[in-house]
């Protein structure tokens, strides 16, 4: 929305959007707007809600900035999907707690470091500018 002329428009982003849910969480964490869990259509077929390789359906992020979609990346296997839990974003830290996965409830907290879509070499790169910029 324009707070100056108080007019909606639809934004345009790239990427391919998640699948519609519900039960899901959103959080930002620093320029990145990051989505997980969530039941969808697909979630009643395990077979279709497994992840592959190194992405899955129901861990994404918006980057705020270039107006992107782009899958979560993780490594050694992701946390299983699961709706109805709750999530914090600390820095670039998501912590998950609960939900349920399928039919059954979780109580596990699970923490998925550095979900940013900015890689650590970057952000080193911005900081070294910004300090320069200070003196």
């Amino acid at each position: 929305m324009d707070t100056e002329t108080f007019v909606w428009s639809r934004l345009r982003v790239s990427g391919t959007p998640p699948e519609p849910r519900f039960g899901h969480t959103l959080d930002v964490s620093e320029s990145d707007i990051i989505m997980f869990g969530g039941w969808s259509y697909k979630s009643g077929n395990r077979a279709l809600n497994e992840a592959t390789g190194e992405a899955c359906s129901y861990f994404m992020s918006l980057n705020t900035e270039t107006m992107s979609w782009n899958p979560g990346k993780y490594y050694r296997g992701p946390p299983s999907n699961r709706y109805g839990h709750s999530t914090t974003a600390i820095g670039p830290h998501l912590l998950i707690f609960g939900g349920w996965e399928y039919s059954k409830a979780q109580n596990e907290v699970i923490v998925l470091r550095d979900c940013s879509t900015v890689t650590n070499t970057e952000r080193d790169k911005e900081k070294k500018a910004n300090e320069a910029k200070i003196v």
